[in-house]
């Protein structure tokens, strides 16, 4: 299977069902990786999954092989009041499907639909420092290490304009 296998689509709230699979999946399996935990969000109600997916200030991506989501990731706008921030959340590519170009394709994708909100300027992520593969794709696509959140987390951003 190659990358070209992949599509990135957008979910629309019906849809929901397929985000909460592979969110829980990602919790789950990489927990390490997030700050929401699985118990926490498992018994969300059904409302909390559709409403996440038509939130206007949030994108969600999500890669799809052979009809199967297999990755995401999402990018909040507005966060904490700051308007010129695309901050970057819940990256995760299923297991079986990884090395294959897909983390990239996401961010890819997520961030060419950051750039056309017109007071984005800056694409910023939080990365465990125990993620050396997810740092060297981030630092490939431009992002940079700008400080410290915590004893293990780096704060990297990316120039969006």
């Amino acid at each position: 299977m190659t990358d070209t296998d992949t599509k990135i689509i957008k979910l629309d709230s019906k849809d929901w069902q397929k985000y909460k699979e592979i969110r829980l999946e990602s919790l789950r399996m990489e927990p390490q990786a997030f700050n929401s935990k699985y118990a926490e969000i498992l018994n969300k109600p059904d409302q909390y999954w559709m409403d996440e997916l038509l939130d206007p200030d949030k994108l969600y991506l999500f890669a799809e092989v052979e009809g199967e989501i297999v990755g995401t990731m999402n990018a909040s706008f507005n966060e904490n009041n700051i308007k010129n921030e695309a901050v970057i959340h819940g990256a995760y590519v299923n297991i079986t499907h990884r090395r294959k170009g897909i983390g990239q394709q996401l961010l890819t994708a997520l961030l060419d639909e950051a750039k056309l909100h017109p007071v984005v300027k800056i694409a910023k992520l939080w990365v465990k420092g125990s993620q050396i593969k997810a740092r060297k794709l981030y630092e490939s696509m431009g992002f940079s290490v700008t400080g410290k959140d915590g004893e293990n987390t780096l704060v990297m951003e990316k120039s969006l304009v």
